[in-house]
């Protein structure tokens, strides 16, 4: 999985029906009191008089408003920017009011120009974080987009007499690295969860995310803060909560990962306030530079390994959607071919049964007049089987005479063009195997390719001798008739011709 933020985080105001002035105005002043209340929580780690933090949580806002709800939240950014200024200044009596309010609504400036560049850079490189380089792009927009608010921040509170300018240097850096790291660890935890706030754990992962979260506070108490082993207060135990970043990262996803980065990161920074773990120095805000930096490469580095097991799922889940969907195909190519087959198969059934009982004979010979098949009723017409037809020439079994009609006939079909006339039916004496001579009505004809091109003779010969015999017999009784009627009537005429008595 990856984070799951918008498509090339387009504008709220485009994927919903337009909202009434009420409900934008309600959204501003949620984003401004948001912004607010995490500026109060930074602000507790800045610099004396100048408001710049190591850690400033605001930023992570900023950016996760402006790409989960568009442009038009800008006032609500601008808004609690400007309230947590001037409340901060006004507490360490900085300067008089106009300086502050005129100060504090440039460092607010600085802030939404912060998340817009940073929306508009989004916009132009990368959608979302569908891939682990994706992760690295975010990063690096991050940075540069956090220059803005810390270049113009720390020049107002400069030439305003705030903070000497002789510390612009150690100002730009913390302030450039408090933004840098609020939107790098809370920027990726409201966007994944904005995207998926429904758990959708089964019971088995609910158990796991409890042990997984549970383990993971105490390992990171006992990494920063010494628990349970208090004579290692200050040892280097930063690598203790890394198996539990991993293990959300491989069996989550990156929701989990920001979440276990977020929960690590204030846990090392509440302990590294208070003087313990391996990043506690001299100085609370030298100390919050250590562990800020740590907590930087430790959320790239999860949320990069969380979108690279993310990828390796989706290829594996695109693997097992492309495999299924071949076995569906093939399944169904399979259960065609069957169907075919058992089609073909009943088709040769009923057309083997029906040449094997029917008394005509079937046959079917190539452009060379040999057999190529004879139905099994050659047996019952020439007293051959039909190993013995099939071993024959056609003119074999033909009297003289029908073997010259037959091949006079056969040449001529063969020699039809495609819109001739390529059937002929012609009748023929043929020899049994016995001796005996039985007539035949065979009808011939011309077999074509897929391409036109004749390949053969079909042919179908019925016995006629019946009728042949029939047709002889009345021929002779029909002479004989004639031949009756004819000495009739010579009798009758030579009876005309006899003399009287």
């Amino acid at each position: 999985m990856s984070l799951d933020l918008p498509q090339s985080f387009p504008d709220a105001t485009r994927l919903r029906p337009r909202s009434s002035p009420v409900s934008r105005a309600l959204e501003v002043l949620v984003v401004a009191i948001l912004y607010y209340a995490a500026a109060r929580l930074g602000l507790l780690m800045a610099f004396d008089k100048t408001n710049a933090s190591p850690v400033w949580p605001p930023s992570g806002i900023a950016f996760a408003a402006v790409l989960l709800r568009g442009y038009r939240v800008w006032p609500g950014i601008m808004l609690g920017a400007f309230l947590a200024n001037v409340v901060v200044f006004i507490g360490n009596h900085a300067a008089d009011v106009f300086t502050i309010v005129a100060v504090s609504s440039v460092i607010g400036l600085g802030n939404t120009l912060e998340a817009i560049v940073g929306r508009a850079l989004l916009d132009r490189l990368i959608g979302p974080f569908t891939r682990a380089e994706d992760v690295f792009t975010f990063t690096t927009i991050a940075l540069v987009a956090c220059s803005v608010g810390s270049s113009i921040g720390p020049a107002a509170i400069a030439l305003a007499g705030i903070a000497p300018s002789a510390g612009y240097e150690t100002i730009w850096f913390t302030w450039w690295l408090g933004d840098a790291a609020g939107v790098l660890l809370v920027a990726p935890l409201l966007v994944t969860w904005s995207a998926q706030p429904q758990l959708g754990w089964t019971l088995g992962q609910r158990i796991e995310a409890a042990l997984l979260f549970l383990s993971l506070l105490i390992g990171v108490h006992i990494g920063f803060g010494g628990w349970l082993l208090d004579r290692a207060a200050h040892y280097p135990l930063t690598f203790v909560p890394l198996p539990w970043l991993v293990w959300a990262a491989f069996r989550f996803g990156p929701r989990e990962a920001a979440t276990a980065a977020a929960l690590t990161s204030g846990i090392a920074v509440w302990d590294t306030v208070n003087g313990l773990g391996p990043f506690a120095r001299e100085t609370v805000n030298e100390s919050l530079l250590l562990v800020q930096a740590f907590v930087a490469v430790v959320t790239v580095t999860i949320l990069t390994m969380a979108a690279l097991v993310g990828e390796r799922r989706d290829a594996q889940a695109s693997l097992r959607k492309d495999h299924d969907t071949l076995e569906t195909a093939v399944d169904k190519r399979t259960r065609v071919l069957w169907q075919v087959n058992e089609r073909l198969r009943e088709s040769e059934s009923r057309y083997q049964l029906l040449a094997e009982n029917v008394t005509d004979v079937i046959f079917v010979y190539d452009l060379d007049l040999r057999p190529i098949y004879v139905s099994p009723s050659v047996t019952r017409l020439r007293g051959y089987s039909v190993e013995e037809a099939m071993a024959q020439r056609f003119e074999d079994h033909l009297a003289p005479a029908s073997a010259a009609l037959a091949r006079k006939t056969l040449a001529e079909v063969l020699a039809t063009p495609r819109d001739g006339r390529e059937s002929r039916t012609l009748e023929l004496e043929v020899t049994r195997g016995d001796g005996s001579i039985v007539w035949t009505e065979t009808h011939v004809s011309l077999l074509r390719d897929a391409h036109g091109r004749p390949n053969g003779i079909i042919g179908v010969a019925r016995d006629i001798t019946e009728r042949k015999l029939a047709e002889a017999k009345r021929t002779q009784l029909e002479g004989q008739l004639r031949q009756a009627q004819k000495m009739e009537a010579l009798g009758r005429l030579t009876a005309g011709k006899r003399p009287e008595a």
